[in-house]
């Protein structure tokens, strides 16, 4: 498989990418390495390094750079402007790149995420947990911001939840994403929400 990226290149590279210096270090100062990745896109190089490789069997060849530019935007939300200047590059190739990778990862979401098919006679143990995903403001009729979509983990500004569903069965992984909500929504709303509708088969279970 081409352009196979481990988690300690994709560590380097990111931290390059934002002008931290790649060095030779003590685990103590790898962990703390690994913190200002998070910091800066999100989550460990592990995962990323994880989704690098996944990407290859939709599109072979990739561009290390803008994957973890789209990355970046994702987890900051910075505007286009604010990339151009961090990063070198215009922001038409930038824009380009991110949906290009937005759309890329988008189509992993079928074979990564999905119920085992006998989950329905046999029941399946989940952990479930909600997330945050930055959006612009959205326009209200009357207010000058809409409270529904503030997100407490991003201080009050406008975001998404998604809840997210992990099989407690070992080899089952990440069985269900759910539709976004506006984030002023908490996890309890949105599991029972989802239940009402149908979607989760097993409910007695949980």
């Amino acid at each position: 498989m081409r352009n196979i990226v481990t988690a300690i290149q994709m560590l380097n590279y990111g931290l390059e990418l934002v002008g931290e210096t790649t060095k030779q270090c003590s685990h103590q100062m790898m962990h703390i390495r690994i913190q200002n990745f998070k910091s800066e896109f999100g989550s460990h190089p592990l995962i990323y390094a994880k989704i690098y490789r996944d990407l290859g069997r939709i599109e072979g060849e990739r561009k290390l750079k803008f994957f973890l530019i789209c990355i970046f935007w994702l987890h900051k939300y910075d505007e286009e402007k604010d990339l151009r200047y961090r990063f070198g590059h215009d922001e038409d190739t930038i824009r380009k790149y991110n949906w290009h990778y937005v759309e890329s990862i988008a189509l992993l979401r079928e074979e990564m995420i999905k119920l085992p098919r006998n989950h329905a006679s046999v029941g399946l143990p989940l952990s479930v947990d909600g997330t945050h995903c930055r959006v612009p403001e959205p326009l209200h009729a009357t207010m000058p911001f809409d409270k529904g979509f503030s997100s407490h983990k991003f201080g009050g500004k406008s975001g998404l939840a998604y809840e997210i569903g992990v099989s407690t069965v070992d080899d089952v992984g990440c069985c269900w994403v759910s539709d976004p909500y506006p984030a002023g929504h908490n996890d309890k709303q949105i599991f029972r929400v989802d239940c009402n509708s149908g979607l989760w088969l097993v409910e007695k279970k949980l």
